[in-house]
């Protein structure tokens, strides 16, 4: 089984702990995130038209990502059916079922990643990594659990569902047209937690 099927039901509360996320720390914690995108967006420079998120859940991270970009296409790909649905009930984002081990062949202006690399197992990452820069046209943003070496850690009392490395150092290594333009770390202590999460913002140079 790949470690993806593990959310293709409701298990271990996975919708109903998304669909409480904090809003307003979600639009601060991207706000860092692609704070430089956003400039040369709405300075004409290198402008977002379409903006994709595997392993978007209910859609909230599309949520802020509209209210960011409202001129994009915001487009959302998940496992689970009932989170694709959900999603499909926000305006102005299209979402539908999809794997990011066997993704469309669509190419977008942002790709960006929460929470999903850190579930995917290590025989299917390079696969991953494949899908995430050839849908990359211009931007990618990491934000995944952080470790310097891939190391596996028990989820929810479980084994074989989620694996820290250092995901956009893997990508930077791989694809030597993949430029590091910011990062940055959200502590689970801070006004708005993240529960201790890294984001990294990559550039595909052409």
């Amino acid at each position: 089984m790949k470690t993806t099927d593990y959310w293709t039901d409701d298990k271990d509360g996975y919708l109903e702990r998304n669909q409480y996320l904090d809003p307003e720390g979600l639009v601060n914690f991207f706000t860092g995130g692609v704070e430089y995108i956003a400039w040369q967006h709405q300075h004409g420079i290198n402008k977002i038209s379409s903006i994709c998120e595997y392993g978007c859940n209910v859609g909230l991270n599309l949520r802020v990502m509209e209210g960011m970009f409202p001129e994009a296409d915001i487009h959302g790909f998940d496992v689970n059916f009932d989170a694709v649905e959900i999603a499909n009930e926000l305006e102005d984002v299209t979402a539908e079922y999809g794997n990011l081990l066997d993704p469309d062949n669509v190419v977008y202006d942002l790709v960006l990643t929460k929470g999903l690399l850190i579930h995917i197992a290590p025989e299917h990452i390079e696969t991953a990594y494949e899908s995430l820069y050839n849908m990359t046209g211009k931007y990618l943003l990491i934000c995944e659990y952080y470790n310097p070496t891939p190391v596996e850690v028990e989820y929810h009392g479980k084994l074989g569902l989620l694996f820290k490395r250092d995901f956009a150092g893997d990508m930077l290594d791989k694809f030597p047209d993949l430029r590091l333009v910011d990062y940055g770390f959200r502590y689970h202590r801070d006004e708005y937690p993240q529960d201790d999460i890294t984001w990294f913002l990559l550039k595909k140079e052409k």
